[in-house]
């Protein structure tokens, strides 16, 4: 019989600030954000090509455009070094996701290594 071991080499997970989801126009409560953090934002249209336009406001600070795509859909990452309380607004007709965490989702997975039977 032959054996395999596995290491975790793990990070820690990223912590998350604002996860919404929904269809449609809509402005997001206001939510307390530290000084490191990312933006990340999803997008669906289904068959028919849409817009997706978010923006932030920083409490005190003028409108800023995170993003503005067109198409069956898509997504994308931001990062942010400000903190402060923030509101986030989407137009939009399609359905999409948006969340604010502490590092990318590429940075929170763990890698796996694997070590090859000893014989």
């Amino acid at each position: 019989m032959t054996s395999s071991s596995a290491a975790i080499v793990g990070t820690t997970a990223p912590k998350y600030y604002l996860q919404k989801a929904g269809t449609g126009n809509k402005v997001l409560s206001s939510v307390a954000l530290p000084s490191k953090w990312y933006l990340l934002w999803t997008f669906n249209c289904g068959a028919k090509r849409g817009t997706f336009k978010l923006t932030s406001t920083k409490k005190g600070q003028p409108l800023l455009a995170v993003t503005d795509q067109t198409g069956l859909g898509g997504g994308g990452q931001r990062p942010f070094t400000k903190s402060g309380t923030y509101r986030f607004a989407m137009r939009t007709t399609c359905s999409w996701k948006v969340t604010a965490a502490s590092k990318p989702p590429s940075a929170a997975k763990s890698t796996t290594t694997t070590t090859a039977p000893k014989k």
